[in-house]
């Protein structure tokens, strides 16, 4: 009787032992049970997407002498009205990491007993992630948080049309002699006066003019290159020279041809997947070559789509637990498997961005056994980094 009461003494106090620092967890928003004790919160991460968008906006301005570029110079391409035309430049879908309120748990700890003490390390960051659980050995360990840097790109060229088109030699002077005759006792005197005019020169004339230009500036090139002027220029110092007369000669082409000048608009758009994403295909906007980018309701042009393609990975998870005999431990500590995504944004059939990356409430959230464990995690997926059982 004595060899009885010592063995179911001695699997007591086995059983006690085992339970000393183990971590419950009860889900909040689906509880299996209230808690006993004191414990602490702590949520999973979702991704949201945020979508940024650089929008183009092209200014083309007629040129004063349109009308004779393709006569003079041949050109046949030149603007000859004022519009704005837009265009998509840059396209990046960046994943952020927040606080899913479908996912907070409730780490219960228990109830401190000074003759069987629970010890339990226990670090969340301050968005609510667990970071670290260490409940297999009193030593303290601080992760190493994960820094992630979004550089995002603002500087896009800027320009106005402040100054227009700059053509000098609008007019003609033309002077004019008036001559007075004036009769002095029986003498006539002839009195010369002058006037000038200034008139507006006809628009082929200043056409040819500045032609005549264009080709003193090319003549100017050639004897440079050519070495016409028999000076032992450097290199750098020809570079120079050349860069000058080129952008002088653009710039008078510009009176026939015209200018197109471009400035740049930035746009985000934010997007959270569902945990059941019901459709691959989510319209995020509407654009137009002719107005740019609009909403959805209202906007004119075609839709910009978000485009999913799911690895399947949660789909297998889920039907290798659901085959498996033995029950899921539902009091173990939450952790989520992410799923890998193909993410790409089309125009019709046009992919402008793909890019392959993790969407965490996509996949599958599972738990750990309720034993003691030391454990790390991902403040960015919420899965495990590194896990050690007893």
């Amino acid at each position: 009787m004595k060899k009885w009461m010592i063995l179911i003494i001695l699997l007591a106090l086995f059983t006690s032992l085992e339970t000393i620092g183990q971590v419950s967890v009860i889900s909040v928003s689906k509880p299996s049970g209230k808690p006993s004790g004191t414990g602490m919160y702590y949520t999973l991460p979702r991704t949201t997407l945020r979508v940024d968008v650089e929008l183009k906006i092209i200014g083309r301005h007629r040129g004063p002498l349109s009308d004779y570029a393709e006569k003079f110079l041949g050109i046949t391409n030149a603007i000859k009205f004022d519009d704005t035309l837009y265009e998509l430049g840059n396209i990046s879908v960046t994943p952020l990491s927040e606080p899913d309120p479908e996912e907070i748990y409730y780490i219960e700890l228990g109830l401190r007993d000074q003759r069987n003490p629970k010890k339990a390390i226990v670090e969340i960051n301050e968005e609510g992630f667990l970071v670290f659980v260490n409940n297999l050995d009193t030593e303290p360990k601080t992760a190493t948080e994960e820094k992630v840097v979004f550089l995002v790109d603002q500087a896009g060229y800027s320009s106005e049309l402040n100054d227009n088109f700059l053509l000098t030699g609008r007019v003609n002077l033309s002077t004019d002699t008036i001559i007075r005759r004036v009769a002095v006792d029986t003498i006539m005197v002839e009195q010369l006066s002058f006037r000038k005019l200034a008139l507006e020169k006809p628009g082929q004339d200043m056409a040819a003019e500045v032609v005549e230009k264009i080709e003193e500036l090319r003549s100017a090139r050639m004897k440079l290159l050519t070495g016409f002027q028999e000076v032992a220029y450097d290199a750098e110092a020809i570079k120079y020279m050349d860069k000058q007369i080129r952008e002088m000669e653009d710039d008078y082409l510009d009176f026939f041809r015209g200018k197109s000048l471009i400035r740049t608009k930035n746009y985000s758009f934010y997007y959270t997947p569902p945990a059941k994403l019901d459709k691959s295909v989510i319209p995020l906007f509407r654009f137009s070559s002719a107005d740019g980018i609009g909403a959805l309701r209202g906007g004119s042009g075609d839709n910009i789509d978000l485009d999913f393609k799911i690895s399947g990975s949660e789909v297998s998870i889920k039907n290798f637990s659901s085959s498996t005999s033995a029950d899921p431990n539902l009091n173990g500590i939450a952790y989520r498997i992410p799923e890998s995504v193909i993410v790409s944004i089309k125009l019709g059939e046009t992919e402008l961005f793909s890019r392959k990356m993790l969407i965490n409430q996509l996949g599958a959230v599972r738990r750990l056994p309720v034993q003691k464990v030391k454990a790390e995690f991902s403040i960015k997926t919420g899965g495990i980094k590194s896990l050690v059982i007893e």
